[in-house]
């Protein structure tokens, strides 16, 4: 039986005992971060806090080699009794000693844990650790930096600038030695964004083979195709085609409220010149559209305005 260590248990260091064992005791920060996932163990027979487990994994793994359960728990036996003190390790009365977790101890906690909610977790740590730096800042507030930058871009570009549009990678992984209570495997489903290499969501799903739809050109296909490993994975591929005439003047109108009550042959110019049945060149019409309409101060769209629009896509 494992319980909390006495006032001044004479086999401890000064550092563990009475007054001297509260400045033994970790801060506010990663313990009361990691003591957010939730645990997957009842309240009664707990030797170990899940975040002081989690807390073992995560000091172990900052140092190098240290990839393993293996090598975190040989880590945590060659802690001496105060690092052990300060994530909560259970104190023992009969050898005097903090015990630190065994290899078990530390596989079961972390094949039990919720991936997604140790993952907000750290990010929430991460965030919390990172502090902007300190730039000097206009009277109105606002970094000088930032606002040099952003009166240049506002000079240089007549147009709003467009944002960039973010790639994510999708990906399915099995967790090795991760085991469910009736014995099936963990799959986990990530997705990193491309630009900073950002964890933007991890799941667990129950079906091993997620479906995954990949929506791109005509380029993206045969991009997949060219790699055998890509090629293999494509269950189907659904091309969509141009849309026709009677498509585009019962799509058109219920897109945007800009194009309702418009004459037909002015959609199946603007079809026939510019957008070619694409609906994407449609979205880039329309938004040029409000522009001229407030631009000319006009509140229906007609030919001076589409021609208006028409130059600048």
């Amino acid at each position: 039986m494992l319980v909390a260590p006495p006032p001044c248990p004479s086999a401890l260091p000064p550092t563990a005992c009475g007054a001297s064992r509260s400045r033994a005791v970790v801060p506010s920060g990663l313990l009361d971060t990691l003591a957010r996932v939730p645990d997957p163990y009842g309240p009664r027979g707990v030797r170990y806090q899940l975040a002081t487990l989690l807390a073992f994994g995560v000091c172990a793994m900052t140092t190098a080699g240290h990839n393993s359960l293996v090598a975190i728990a040989e880590w945590a036996r060659r802690c001496d009794q105060e690092v052990l003190a300060r994530p909560g390790c259970p104190f023992d009365p009969f050898t005097g000693r903090y015990r630190a977790p065994g290899e078990r101890t530390l596989r079961d906690a972390f094949a039990k844990v919720d991936p997604a909610a140790l993952t907000a977790a750290g990010f929430a740590r991460l965030t919390a650790l990172t502090s902007p730096a300190a730039r000097p800042l206009s009277p109105d507030g606002v970094p000088e930096r930032e606002q040099r930058r952003a009166h240049r871009a506002a000079v240089l570009a007549p147009d709003p600038v467009r944002p960039r549009r973010r790639a994510f990678a999708v990906d399915g992984k099995c967790l090795r030695g991760a085991v469910r209570a009736d014995g099936s495997r963990m799959f986990v489903l990530t997705a990193v964004r491309h630009d900073d290499a950002l964890t933007a969501a991890l799941r667990e799903i129950c079906d091993p083979q997620p479906a995954i739809v990949f929506v791109g050109g005509r380029e993206a296909y045969e991009t997949l195709q060219s790699d055998p490993a890509l090629a293999s994975r494509i269950y189907i591929r659904l091309e969509i085609l141009a849309m026709i005439e009677d498509e585009i003047l019962k799509t058109v109108p219920d897109s945007h409220p800009v194009w309702r009550g418009v004459d037909e042959a002015l959609l199946k110019r603007i079809d026939t010149q510019y957008a070619l049945g694409s609906f994407r060149e449609w979205v880039k019409v329309t938004k040029h559209v409000l522009k001229g309409m407030e631009y000319f101060g006009a509140d229906q769209v007609d030919d001076r305005i589409v021609d208006w629009a028409l130059a600048r896509c």
